[in-house]
């Protein structure tokens, strides 16, 4: 491999590094408002809540009523299992984002060490 090629590569990893990382950030945001709207609707939402129950001195919030007037707490598992679903979603972004930019590389590797290796037509040594 050449040092031109090396450069090239080294480059095109950095690029596509940052690339990736603003595309996860941005999967990750779309991902949560998705969870928070759809997924795990008893989790507190203050455009969507309305709170019963709040210590005064901390501002914890220990229930909370929906427009239906249901009320929730931090027991209910749509609260407790919120966790666990921002987590799968961060580890399933940083997979997916991990896999699609270490193919990338791999493609444009193969793709500079072709080029490197394919005979130059027309090349006559010596003129």
């Amino acid at each position: 491999m050449t040092r031109q090629s090396k450069k090239s590569i080294d480059r095109f990893v950095i690029w596509t590094g940052s690339l990736m990382f603003l595309v996860s950030i941005i999967i990750y945001w779309i991902g949560m408002n998705f969870i928070r709207e759809e997924v795990f609707t008893h989790y507190f939402n203050p455009k969507e809540h309305i709170i019963v129950s709040q210590n005064q001195d901390t501002r914890e919030i220990y229930s909370w009523k929906d427009l239906n007037g249901e009320v929730y707490t931090p027991e209910d598992s749509h609260v407790r299992n919120f966790t666990w679903g921002t987590t799968m979603l961060l580890l399933f972004v940083m997979g997916i984002t991990f896999f699609v930019h270490s193919t990338v590389v791999g493609y444009y590797t193969r793709i500079v060490l072709h080029r490197e290796t394919m005979p130059r037509h027309g090349y006559m040594p010596g003129v």
